[in-house]
């Protein structure tokens, strides 16, 4: 009986993502993401996010959102720990936003092309060329846009401390303030590699802490010391909440 209505669930929630997703693969088909309309995306990315979190019937207690002016930009980072994270950064996060991801996605079926139209950045995870080419595009993006960007410098749900200083270097760069994101329950709730074990009846906790400002370097790097110790400050802050 309960593996029959943990189908029935997840069949319910595939649904719902199939037509969310399909509702804003339709919308980009008009237009792509230059990032300059801010009213389009700020809000169609975050109709998606409360869709598809809808869909899967998972509830979220959001701390901090008074942290955020609405009219500024930032670099967010968080933790990873499902694939639910995204999906709740979209869902309460009303601003335009773009991400880095990992370049298999841009051969998924549709969804690549829609990530494309979405304005998503891709990178070839171990590979520092790629890494290298990825910041440069994400703040020439970022300099012609009114974009956010989010990423999890994890790189991956397998690991507990931020192994990347791309997020770091690219809110250097352009002068943004970097937003700490703690994700609590998420892996609880929606554990990796599972379509059906879904547990709503856990509350997911996302707590945004106050942004870090990135103002002392004067948008220039000359020390990589100083971006691991950016990047351990914030680390320190997000995790602070879940050790």
């Amino acid at each position: 009986m309960k593996f029959l209505k943990n189908l029935v669930l997840a069949a319910w929630a595939f649904i719902n993502f199939v037509l969310a997703t399909i509702s804003v693969l339709f919308l980009l088909c008009f237009k792509k993401n230059d990032g300059k309309k801010y009213w389009i995306f700020g809000h169609l990315s975050q109709f998606w996010g409360k869709w598809i979190s809808w869909g899967l019937g998972v509830k979220v207690e959001a701390e901090g959102l008074e942290n955020i002016d609405p009219k500024k930009r930032y670099v967010i980072v968080a933790n990873h720990q499902s694939s639910l994270d995204p999906i709740l950064i979209m869902k309460v996060f009303s601003l335009a936003l773009v991400v880095i991801t990992k370049e298999e996605f841009k051969k998924v079926f549709l969804l690549g092309w829609g990530l494309i139209r979405s304005g998503v950045i891709f990178v070839k995870r171990g590979d520092r060329e790629s890494m290298v080419i990825v910041v440069r595009q994400a703040v020439k993006l970022l300099s012609n846009s009114l974009l956010t960007l989010y990423m999890f410098p994890s790189g991956t749900r397998k690991i507990d401390y931020f192994k990347y200083t791309g997020a770091f270097r690219i809110a250097i760069l352009m002068g943004f303030d970097i937003v700490p994101v703690t994700f609590v329950n998420t892996a609880e709730v929606w554990p990796a590699n599972t379509c059906m074990g879904i547990n709503r009846n856990i509350k997911v906790k996302m707590i945004i802490g106050k942004p870090i400002s990135t103002d002392y370097f004067n948008r220039e790097i000359n020390d990589m010391n100083e971006v691991y110790a950016l990047r351990d400050r914030t680390q320190e802050e997000v995790y602070r909440h879940i050790r």
